[in-house]
């Protein structure tokens, strides 16, 4: 390397200018944020070398830089990314095992590697940092990933160094190896570990010139190098305060409990999981690289239903992981978002350092030590969450994701009838059912009492209205003030997530071909020229006004989701009206045409799975853009013709001119409305959403035809 690119410190590298697009910060565990926050002032991206931080004013210092600059910081925890690990996370995240109830890991940490890192080596002591945060930070972090952001309240820690002590020394031993008389009969012998067996180069012989500059080393020097060296010292009589075992026991907010053990002197190095959910197990081995899947098998003759799964673990050092996860680095940086396994920061650590940063006060002390003080601001299983417009196509995805969650919910609805198939929901049984008018303030204050969470999904959509003022307008505003009312009078609202819309966000006239972000404000509507994105951009702006206006001590956490146009599977014939009657038009060939027009199209079930998240996940006051890919009308027919081949569709395209003139004859048309949205584009930025609430999308295709086969099968077209 060019001596000019070679520095003594972060500061001087950032003096010297930004020189790359990315900096690896794979310094010592205790400076990592000290080197870290001149990199990012000097425009660097980071990949950052897990632990965070030891403390926690220094992950609040990091915080602050990473906002103030708006650099990105990936953090290396690899096992996210270990094939392994990342095969059981999506049998996780698709059911297959049910609601998770026990999370059990286990890392055996062998003797060996005890001996060179944490008895004589870099990680022995505490005030460094605790073997829990050097050694297993991998493992809390999985036990957070696997949880899906739901937040840790308690945490349990037992251990303490045990074994590794003097009076455990034998008798007839020295203080270093090279001159005991038990060295050859001693399984900790460090000329066992690093000359006869060439365990761990990297470390013992760190510092050898031979070894440093890629010579040979022959086995003399590598004695003479470790009889002088801290590698060399006797196991017993080392300056090691760390533990030699210690176990974790955590309680999440939805009451499951996940524990993990560390455990060291193990003959060989190794990690084990057990996950137990609602409808079956999963158990594995990271090193042998395989799991099983077992459910219950009662119903079909056997005890259990067992698949046994072999992932391939070639590739790098930690289970396939690290050229992972580099990879996805990557991807953030040039902004194309992150994988599942992202680790994103601050964004995935809001979780994952609450929870290490208390057991790290637990780690820092050898005695028994219980932690019930862990941040939370949900108390999901404590406190029932309120959904306005329960029964809307929204409202009703929403329902339907918090109590596969396990949460309780209310719904309110204007009219009980509408609501019937709500009932028939797995997980019902914690689902009430109230009726609540947002225009009548009266019924707005029994329905909020009690929640101390709202999601607010109801409102009005523009299709075909009358009077736009009262029919749109009102509900979206009106209802938005007089719910906010109900919760300053009720009191012990924590979070609110508002289901706004792009309309909120698309001004009424732009130029094709844009792009909009959550910047974007619709601030050029009226009631006349777009009457939808006037009542939800106002309806927003006061929410968000009305938090504002909050002190900090009450002032509740604000989140507003902002879908684009929403396909999906309908519960109810009335989800076929407001965005769905794009769909609803083609089943029912009203018109035996197509026009050009192009819609930005996300599933209800990712823009419910958003809302959910957006309860904890992301920074308070996040305004998140739903949306997946963008179809023209006649690229939906043409799919549609292809995947629901027994229905018609229609072929026709009209051309703008065609469509100039339709808008003569057709009651919902204009000529402004034609020049406004026949051959135009626009399209949104999602990485909010992708990046702060970890959000990937259903296949597009299976959006539309998902929306479609579910209204013929129940018979509504």
């Amino acid at each position: 390397m060019d001596e000019n690119n070679c520095f003594e410190n972060a500061e001087d590298l950032a003096a010297a200018g930004k020189l790359a697009d990315v900096a690896i910060n794979g310094t010592m565990d205790e400076i990592h944020v000290e080197t870290t926050i001149p990199l990012l002032e000097a425009g660097y991206d980071v990949l950052l070398e897990k632990p965070i931080a030891p403390s926690k004013d220094e992950l609040r210092s990091l915080e602050e830089v990473v906002e103030k600059t708006g650099q990105k910081v990936v953090i290396c925890h690899v096992l996210r990314y270990a094939p392994f690990y990342l095969a059981i996370k999506e049998r996780v995240a698709r059911g297959e095992i049910g609601d998770i109830m026990h999370i059990h890991t286990t890392e055996n940490v062998s003797y060996h590697h005890m001996a060179v890192a944490f008895i004589r080596g870099k990680w022995n002591r505490r005030d460094v940092n605790p073997m829990l945060l050097a050694k297993c930070c991998h493992d809390l972090d999985l036990l957070c990933w696997f949880k899906s952001g739901i937040q840790p309240t308690k945490v349990a820690s037992f251990g303490g160094r045990h074994f590794f002590v003097p009076e455990n020394a034998p008798e007839g031993s020295s203080k270093r190896c090279h001159d005991c008389g038990i060295e050859r009969n001693c399984e900790f012998s460090a000329l066992r570990h690093h000359v006869d067996n060439a365990w761990w180069p990297f470390y013992a012989l760190a510092g050898e010139s031979r070894y440093e500059s890629g010579q040979e080393v022959s086995d003399e020097q590598k004695v003479a190098h470790v009889s002088t060296s801290e590698y060399g010292r006797c196991v017993w009589h080392c300056d090691n305060d760390v533990v030699d075992r210690q176990s974790v026991i955590v309680e999440f907010e939805d009451g499951c409990v996940a524990t993990h053990d560390m455990v060291t002197n193990s003959a060989k190095g190794v990690r084990r999981i057990q996950i137990t959910g609602t409808k079956g197990e999963i158990f594995g081995d990271m090193i042998e690289g395989k799991f099983t899947l077992s459910k219950p098998g009662a119903t079909s003759g056997d005890e259990a239903l067992v698949e046994e799964v072999d992932v391939d673990l070639h590739g790098d050092h930690h289970g396939g992981g690290d050229l992972r996860l580099v990879a996805d680095f990557l991807s953030v940086v040039r902004g194309e978002g992150g994988s599942i396994s992202t680790t994103l920061y601050p964004i995935q650590s809001t979780v994952t350092s609450s929870l290490t940063l208390q057991i790290l006060q637990c780690a820092k002390s050898e005695s028994f030590r219980l932690i019930d003080d862990v941040p939370s601001r949900r108390g999901f299983m404590s406190s029932t969450v309120l959904v306005t417009g329960a029964a809307g196509f929204i409202g009703s995805h929403v329902v339907r994701e918090l109590l596969e969650q396990g949460f309780s919910v209310r719904g309110t609805v204007r009219n009980p009838a509408n609501a019937e198939f709500l009932k028939n929901l797995p997980g019902a049984e914690r689902l009430e059912i109230v009726q609540m008018d947002l225009l009548a303030s009266e019924s707005v204050i029994p329905a909020v009492k009690g929640c101390g969470d709202v999601i607010h999904c109801a409102a009005a959509l523009y299709v075909g209205v009358d009077d736009a003022q009262t029919q749109v307008v009102d509900p979206s505003i009106q209802g938005t003030q007089n719910l906010l009312d109900a919760i300053d009078a009720v009191g012990g609202v924590k979070r609110i997530v508002h289901t706004s819309s792009v309309a909120a966000v698309r001004q009424t006239d732009f130029k094709s071909g844009r792009i909009f972000n959550y910047e974007d404000w619709c601030d050029d509507a009226s009631v006349d020229s777009n009457a939808y994105g006037y009542a939800k951009a106002g309806a927003e702006m006061l929410a968000r006004g009305w938090v504002a206006s909050k002190s900090e001590s009450e002032k509740p956490r604000y989140v507003s989701i902002n879908p684009c146009v929403v396909f999906g599977p309908v519960m109810s014939e009335r989800h076929l009206e407001g965005s769905m009657t794009i769909l609803d038009h083609l089943m029912k060939r009203k018109y035996p045409f197509l026009v050009k027009m192009h819609v930005n199209i996300v599933d209800v079930r990712d823009v419910a799975k958003a809302h959910v998240k957006a309860l904890t996940m992301g920074p308070d006051g996040g305004r998140y853009i739903v949306y997946n890919e963008s179809l023209w009308m006649p690229e939906i027919a043409k799919l549609l013709r292809r995947r629901v081949p027994e229905r018609k569709w229609a072929k026709i395209v009209l051309t703008k001119s065609l469509t100039y003139l339709l808008s003569v004859f057709h009651p919902q048309l204009s000529f402004a409305w034609v020049r406004k949205n026949i051959g135009t584009t626009c399209s949104y930025d999602v990485r909010p959403a992708v990046e702060d609430l970890k959000m990937e999308w259903l296949p597009l295709e299976e959006t539309v035809v998902d929306a479609v086969q579910s209204a013929i099968k129940a018979g509504w077209r």
